[in-house]
């Protein structure tokens, strides 16, 4: 099940929510199940107990940051790179990040999401992470249930959208037609929307979907590369993670 999935869990995966009770050990009322991940989990507290806020992590999970980067923070990164404290002050916009794989862009998206969650700039009903493949799969799902439009406007509509790894779509004529609608909407009700790709806006992104798509793009986000070498390799090796940005 896509991460998606349980974003859109009034919609999408409504008939998938486990039957099986969870009697609270109080009262012995069914607590019910909640989305998160792509998944349920049970409820923890009923209505007879006071629940605690859900921490800053449960938070970026209920937004759809997948769980290896809910720990994520900017700090991780800029400690060992100052430029990179400039994406803090372009997100008050629309952002596209673009560089090689390995180079800290979803790293870096998921700390702004966090920064924002902590600062109670948005909270998890104002802010959706996506990866646009399982974006795509999903809507297209909505085609057979007559769901489709319906899924297509929560995304078009939420105040803060985090489309991750754009460009990593099977190039199609419903692909692009999606994308335009999506993005055409935000740019045109200047909506927050942050971008990860691993190309180039001028160069793979324009033949993959189209110059008017990539036009809206050029205009409302801030383009910045994240560069080409991949921090995860030096990780794994010892070194820093480190990330060269340039800001146009």
């Amino acid at each position: 099940m896509r991460a998606v999935s349980g974003l859109l869990a009034g919609i999408l995966d409504i008939d998938k929510r486990p039957v099986a009770p969870v009697p609270c050990p109080a009262c012995g009322v069914d607590m019910g199940w909640r989305p998160f991940q792509g998944g349920w989990l049970p409820n923890e507290y009923c209505r007879c107990v006071e629940p605690p806020p859900p921490g800053v992590e449960e938070l970026l999970g209920m937004c759809g940051v997948p769980l290896y980067y809910v720990k994520k923070r900017l700090a991780d990164l800029i400690d060992h790179n100052g430029p990179l404290r400039k994406v803090v002050v372009y997100c008050e916009g629309s952002l596209l990040l673009y560089g090689l794989p390995g180079t800290g862009k979803t790293h870096i998206v998921a700390g702004l999401l966090r920064r924002e969650l902590e600062n109670n700039r948005v909270d998890e009903r104002r802010a959706m992470f996506v990866v646009v493949p399982d974006m795509l799969a999903e809507i297209r799902e909505g085609i057979r249930d007559s769901t489709m439009e319906r899924r297509i406007q929560r995304i078009t509509s939420i105040p803060l959208l985090i489309l991750d790894d754009l460009g990593a779509e099977k190039p199609s004529d419903f692909a692009r037609e999606t994308l335009y609608r999506i993005i055409n909407h935000r740019y045109n009700n200047h909506l927050r929307t942050w971008i990860t790709s691993n190309m180039a806006l001028d160069k793979g992104l324009e033949a993959h979907l189209g110059l008017r798509l990539c036009s809206r793009l050029s205009e409302m986000c801030t383009v910045i590369f994240t560069g080409s070498k991949d921090w995860r390799k030096c990780m794994r090796s010892g070194g820093s993670a480190s990330v060269d940005v340039e800001v146009s």
